[in-house]
């Protein structure tokens, strides 16, 4: 109705389904990586597709494997594969689906024979182990952090974990709460030895 002429944004068509193979195909590389972390994070018509796929594994089994071999990618590929999961952990539907789907051996996962477990059980392994890798070798807050809020993200939609997952939590919980401990008694003992001493306390 209005005499003006309306200047239209830019736009173009491309097709989701081929995009969404290409990226399920090229994981290896850090470039679709981001790529697919860019969609993720800036086009919410592509996460809502992405998110709304039945076959969530071609996509998410790539990026555990990413993390499973953490020490031979660089750090920018690792938090690129680590955000994105970070990304689709914030949607409940998916913490629920991913503990529907079930796999069967799982090659590139060598620390224990997986006959069949879940999408959301391997998840929380790789997550896991990437926690403990990153306590013993680099010790990157960033990555810790991210690691420990994917899991918080899935926690309220475990369902049906496998055993070894199981396993792990507890086992990584027993870990932390004994170095919390240890935190908490050093903090305790500098207190002690520095009453009426005005410097300020390590930061532990």
């Amino acid at each position: 109705t209005s005499p003006l002429p309306v200047e239209l944004p830019h736009t173009f068509q491309i097709n989701f389904n081929s995009l969404y193979t290409a990226l399920c195909e090229q994981q290896r590389s850090d470039q679709a990586t981001l790529l697919l972390y860019t969609l993720l994070h800036q086009n919410a018509n592509m996460r809502t597709y992405i998110l709304s796929r039945t076959d969530m594994d071609n996509l998410v089994l790539p990026i555990l494997e990413i993390l499973y071999h953490v020490e031979d990618r660089n750090s920018h590929h690792v938090y690129m594969a680590l955000i994105i999961l970070l990304i689709l952990t914030e949607d409940d539907a998916f913490n629920r689906s991913i503990h529907e789907v079930v796999l069967k051996n799982i090659s590139w996962y060598t620390e224990r024979s997986l006959t069949e477990i879940s999408l959301g059980s391997l998840l929380i392994l790789v997550v896991i182990r990437t926690i403990q890798f990153n306590m013993t070798r680099t010790r990157d807050k960033y990555l810790h952090t991210n690691c420990l809020a994917a899991l918080a993200n899935m926690s309220a939609q475990f369902r049906s974990l496998h055993q070894y997952a199981a396993q792990r939590i507890i086992s990584l919980f027993a870990l932390l709460s004994k170095k919390h401990n240890k935190v908490l008694e050093q903090a305790t003992q500098s207190l002690r030895g520095r009453q009426g001493d005005n410097t300020a306390l390590p930061d532990y």
